[in-house]
């Protein structure tokens, strides 16, 4: 493991963490967590603490089963290095050459973009998220990439892009004939034994032991809604255990073995890990612990971010939506791996409490981790308030639409978006947006607040007239780098 410590060591400076977690959970509201932590290919500790149903009072345990977002990507990295040692792909060949329907709008894009451009963040692509807002099980991220705008020039940048993995998702389906789920559960996780680890969370509200999702509103924990991120293949839509999970590691920390035998080459497991995109100059504990630099040179690799933690390299990749809260990490030079899952994101102890565990692990001087994660949540608060500030600041205040309500109401389409469809309701208007349906409110002039209500975003929506006066489209901001998407109205939809 390394120079300065065995893994008896190891073990006993883990002492005493069953009483700091229970500490931690309270102090920071957290109702459930998950824990597993390997070192020298041995589990040395998988917990639970807390409950995973409020409601019920019962107990989170090791084996409870928590979403954990987009920790889901290096389970489709190491499966597009599967496909590579398939001979299926090549890690630097355009991807055209293997799925001519994996288009993008730019030309030169479009001509050499490869599956590490993809995997690594470096398409020029921000995260165009509103591709998915209508959260529509069936949607073909494929058909819609080709609809899209670049912000950065190509190779340029890291900008997160959930859909670039959606996609990746459905390359794994064009090239072998199997879904994703399918493929992944007969490459990966059978031959891990990776028993209770589900793709959506329909098949997990069927197991007894699953995370009930959390969070605070009034001052009170509540339910959060939950809903089955099928939209979110490949990129978000795992649910797993902290047993589990470990399993994921220790296969990534022996670099492709199972027990011994050889389920991907090691070759093609750590071309995963490489650096493909550096990330900016500051972390999220540069922000929120400037008082001393903790973390140095990140980067993302494909699936995994790299970064090196105290002097430590680590691999790393964390997961989170409304109501859930992940960290996988893995310190290949001291073959330890760490697995955190929670069920509130109203405290971000599911991200950095890893850091924790490895100071325990190395000896070295304890950081305050729960005042670290009071800060970060803290600043997160701010930052919602100041925003919602600003957009009530910007609305012009007695103003009034220029039409009849009924003026409005029609079918709206843009290629790369779910349709919006505005009907009149009890002398409302109402839209229906993919799964969401809600009252379209007046903000000011032509511009209404929706409401998407599964997470809570509300977005602005301005109807666009032509030079008849007649209402011919609608516009959203859907893309802050962009300008508005424009949404054409349909005159017979079909």
């Amino acid at each position: 493991m390394s120079k300065t410590f065995n893994l008896q060591t190891a073990k006993e400076r883990l002492e005493g963490l069953d009483g700091y977690l229970e500490e931690a959970i309270t102090k920071r509201r957290v109702p459930g967590l998950g824990i597993s932590i390997v070192a020298d290919d041995e589990i040395i500790y998988s917990k639970g603490f807390g409950f995973s149903d409020l409601k019920k009072q019962s107990k989170a345990t090791k084996n409870t089963i928590f979403p954990i977002g987009s920790t889901t990507k290096p389970f489709t990295s190491t499966a597009v290095a599967m496909l590579v040692e398939d001979g299926l792909l090549e890690w630097d060949e355009p991807i055209r050459n293997y799925c001519p329907e994996f288009k993008f709008k730019g030309s030169y894009i479009n001509e050499n973009v490869t599956i590490r451009d993809i995997l690594g963040h470096r398409t020029g692509m921000p995260g165009h998220n509103f591709v998915w807002f209508g959260f529509e099980p069936t949607i073909t991220y494929m058909d819609k990439i080709q609809y899209l705008d670049a912000t950065k020039p190509f190779r340029t940048a890291f900008q997160y892009c959930n859909i670039m993995y959606c996609s990746t998702a459905e390359l794994v389906q064009k090239l072998t004939g199997k879904s994703y789920s399918e493929f992944v559960t007969e490459r990966i996780l059978k031959p891990l034994g990776m028993k209770r680890t589900f793709f959506s969370r329909e098949d997990v509200w069927k197991e007894t032991d699953y995370a009930t999702l959390y969070k605070e509103e009034e001052g009170g924990i509540v339910e959060s809604t939950d809903i089955d991120l099928k939209f979110g293949y490949g990129s978000g839509n795992i649910n797993s255990t902290a047993e589990d999970m470990t399993k994921f590691l220790r296969f990534h920390l022996n670099k492709g073995k199972v027990n011994g035998k050889e389920l991907l080459s090691e070759a093609n497991l750590v071309k995963t890990h490489l650096p493909a995109t550096l990330l900016g100059p500051r972390s999220m504990l540069d922000d929120v612990y400037p008082e001393e630099k903790l973390v140095h040179y990140q980067s993302y690799a494909h699936g995994w971010i790299n970064e090196f933690y105290r002097g430590n390299k680590m691999l790393y990749h964390a997961g989170s939506y409304q109501g859930c809260c992940h960290i996988g990490c893995f310190l290949p030079d001291l073959n330890i791996g760490i697995d955190i899952l929670t069920n509130t994101i109203e405290s971000f102890l599911g991200h950095i409490f890893h850091y924790h565990i490895i100071d325990r692990l190395l000896g070295l001087e304890q950081v305050d981790y729960l005042a670290i994660d009071e800060r970060i949540m803290t600043h997160i608060n701010e930052g919602r308030k100041k925003g919602e500030e600003k957009k009530e600041k910007e609305k012009i205040k007695k103003t009034k639409h220029s039409r009849l309500l009924k003026d409005y109401t029609g079918t709206y389409r843009h290629p790369a978006y779910s349709e919006f469809e505005f009907k009149l309701e009890e002398g409302k208007l109402v839209v229906n947006f993919g799964i969401h349906t809600s009252e379209a409110t007046h903000y000011h002039y032509e511009t209404f607040e929706v409401k998407l209500g599964v997470f809570g975003v509300t977005i602005l929506v301005t109807f666009d007239t032509n030079q008849k006066g007649i209402v011919h489209g609608l516009k959203i901001q859907t893309e802050s780098a962009l300008e508005p998407a424009f949404f054409k109205k349909v005159e017979n939809p079909s």
